[in-house]
C-alpha cells in the first residue's frame, strides 16, 4: 500500500527506486508522501499514461507494444503541450486496454501488437493463451492503428 512503501522508504534510505503497478490515484499518494526520496515509475500498460506524469512519476516502464508513443507522449508533456499529450494517448487508448484486460491476454496479444509493428514473427510458448480468430483481428486493427514502430529495427 502507498502507506507501507513510505514507511519502508523511511526506514530504509537505500530505496529510491519504485516500479509501479498500481492506479495512479495510489503511485500519486507515494510521490506526494516520500517527494524525492523515491523515483516511482509506474506500469500497467500505459493505462492512465498522462496522468502518471502529472502525478510526478519519473517515467514508465512499459512492454514494448506502445513505448514509442509513450515516448512521444511524454516529450509533449514535457514540452508543455498537455493538449497533444492526451491527443496522442487517447489515439492509442484502445489498444491498451485491449491488452491489459489480464495477465495472460497481456502476454497473449500485446506481443502479437508489438511484433505486427516491429514485423517480427511470434514465438508461443505453452502453457499459454491461445489467440483466438477475433483477437488476431483485433490485434491486426490496433497493430494498424499505432502503425509501425518508430525506433526499433527489424530482426
Amino acid at each position: 500500500s502507498p502507506d507501507e512503501i513510505t514507511m519502508l522508504v523511511r526506514n530504509h534510505p537505500n530505496v529510491t527506486l519504485l516500479k509501479g503497478e498500481g492506479p495512479v490515484v495510489d503511485i500519486e499518494r507515494i510521490i506526494a508522501a516520500n517527494g524525492d526520496k523515491i523515483a516511482v515509475f509506474n506500469g500497467r500498460g500505459g493505462l492512465e499514461l498522462v496522468d502518471n506524469f502529472r502525478a510526478g512519476c519519473a517515467g514508465m516502464i512499459l512492454a514494448p507494444d506502445m513505448v514509442d508513443h509513450a515516448v512521444a507522449i511524454e516529450a509533449a508533456f514535457k514540452a508543455g503541450d498537455e493538449a497533444e499529450a492526451e491527443r496522442r494517448y487517447a489515439a492509442i487508448l484502445p489498444a491498451i486496454v485491449f491488452a491489459m484486460q489480464s495477465v495472460e491476454t497481456l502476454i497473449c496479444y500485446a506481443k502479437r501488437i508489438f511484433a505486427a509493428r516491429a514485423g517480427l514473427t511470434v514465438h508461443d510458448r505453452g502453457p499459454a493463451l491461445a489467440p483466438t480468430p477475433f483477437g488476431l483481428a483485433a490485434v491486426e486493427r490496433y497493430a494498424a492503428l499505432m502503425g509501425p514502430n518508430q525506433g526499433l529495427a527489424k530482426g
